[in-house]
């Protein structure tokens, strides 16, 4: 059985969602709980703050700090949790026109493209609000799969300098070529660690 990636998993969220206040509440919920992962392997002792206390908000703030997120998406997850906000004090709250407007001119205006071209185009509010989101929640897997593989890159590669000032190469094939080798320690690496992750 294949594993359904997260975002196939969360875009099944978007669709499924019988209306904009569950939308919004689970879609909000979805990404905050993937801050706290990203968050939870960034912090070298992370277990010493309460994730689930911290607002959503200055998670952002931590994960950009620490150069997880890109600092330019900052208004996109400013206007997530604005929108997750008002639904959350009046759960008959309406995503107008205008809020959609709104949200495709703080998309729209990212340096580095969030969207494809033609999301320009997009009129529909509910369409709009789930691209909004989408886009938030997969800038944090990207940013935590970086994370993550940096990390991983990282051990990899002190492991292979300990064997080799020690003498001791593990059993790999001698044709291989260094880099080779780390590859694939590295992709085994990942694949026991993290085996949410995709890996090409």
């Amino acid at each position: 059985m294949v594993a359904v990636s997260r975002e196939s998993q969360f875009e099944e969220l978007l669709k499924d969602a019988p209306d904009l206040l569950s939308l919004v509440v689970k879609a909000h919920y979805s990404i905050d709980q993937l801050l706290n992962v990203a968050l939870l392997e960034a912090l070298p002792k992370a277990d010493a703050i309460e994730l689930e206390r911290v607002a959503f908000l200055l998670k952002v703030d931590f994960a950009t700090g620490l150069g997880i997120l890109r600092t330019d998406l900052r208004p996109v997850f400013n206007l997530i949790n604005t929108i997750r906000n008002r639904f959350a004090h009046n759960p008959y709250t309406e995503f107008s026109v205008k809020d959609g407007l709104d949200a495709k001119n703080v998309l729209l205006s990212r340096l580095a493209p969030v969207v494809p071209d033609e999301f320009g185009d997009e009129r529909e509010p509910r369409e709009v609000l789930e691209t909004l989101f989408a886009v938030g929640f997969v800038n944090v897997v990207v940013a935590h799969e970086r994370l993550c593989i940096r990390k991983a890159e990282s051990h990899v590669a002190n492991q292979m300098v300990v064997e080799t000032l020690s003498g001791t190469r593990a059993s790999e094939r001698r044709e291989l070529s260094t880099q080779e080798r780390f590859e694939r320690r590295l992709k085994l690496y990942l694949e026991e660690h993290h085996p949410e992750m995709k890996r090409g």
